[in-house]
């Protein structure tokens, strides 16, 4: 019985360490288990933050798209801009070539003749006259010398006539040094003693503008339009009359 008895509590404490066993299985499932999920926790954290990475990445990419996407917008917009700009401008100068061609082409129809040769000479208060500054007015220019009696007879006459209001203007042209004429300080003091004031004259101080027209002999009339054609030279006196009536027929 003793024996007996004491072999039922060995068993009681085999079934006791069995039962311990399976306990200690079951505790050491359970943390293994515990561990597994905390892996399993861990890795869907990593997923999700990776997908929130992936999303993130996604979005800037596609910002950089759209930011690009507006940056090649308004590259084109300016683009065009500018194209439409040099369009206008070519427009602008186009057109604007087309009307100065169009009122040298009616200039050139209102006068029968050949372009007079441009000259800048300064008169004897130093005021420069161009012949291109004057362009739209009829220009009367006079050629004489202080030697040529007949030019000293009519400038009475031509001092009148520049007194007057006419459509054209009125300049004489002498050459100092030139075919006998004056120094031009000389010419100056003998000039402002005869009280011409009217008759404005021009230094051709090497005779150059007095080639260009030709001039042979003293008076010369040169009669230009306001087209700067050069339509008549004449040589010899002109009345105030004459020069009157050739003007009428010029443009």
């Amino acid at each position: 019985m003793s024996d007996s008895m004491k072999d039922g509590k060995m068993d009681e404490k085999m079934s006791d360490s069995m039962k311990d066993g399976k306990m200690d299985e079951k505790m050491s499932d359970s943390m293994k288990d515990g561990k597994m999920d905390e892996k399993m926790s861990d890795s869907m954290k990593d997923s999700k933050m990776n997908e929130k990475m992936s999303d993130g990445m996604k979005d800037s990419k596609m910002n950089e798209k759209m930011s690009g996407s507006m940056k090649d917008s308004k590259m084109g917009e300016n683009s065009d801009s500018r194209k439409d700009d040099k369009m206008m401008d070519d427009k602008m100068t186009a057109h604007g070539k087309e009307e100065k061609m169009k009122d040298e082409k009616m200039i050139e129809k209102m006068n029968k003749g050949e372009m007079a040769t441009d000259f800048a000479l300064k008169d004897k208060d130093g005021n420069e006259f161009s012949l291109s500054g004057a362009k739209g007015k009829k220009v009367y220019a006079k050629f004489w010398a202080s030697w040529c009696s007949i030019c000293l007879a009519g400038l009475e006459e031509l001092n009148t006539l520049a007194g007057e209001d006419n459509d054209f203007e009125i300049v004489t042209v002498v050459s100092p040094g030139v075919r006998g004429e004056k120094s031009k300080e000389d010419f100056i003091k003998w000039f402002d003693t005869l009280g011409y004031s009217n008759v404005r004259v021009l230094f051709d101080e090497n005779g150059a503008t007095a080639d260009d027209y030709k001039v042979r002999a003293f008076p010369t009339s040169a009669f230009i339009g306001s087209d700067g054609v050069l339509v008549k030279v004449q040589p010899g006196h002109v009345s105030s009359e004459g020069i009157k009536n050739i003007f009428a027929e010029i443009q």
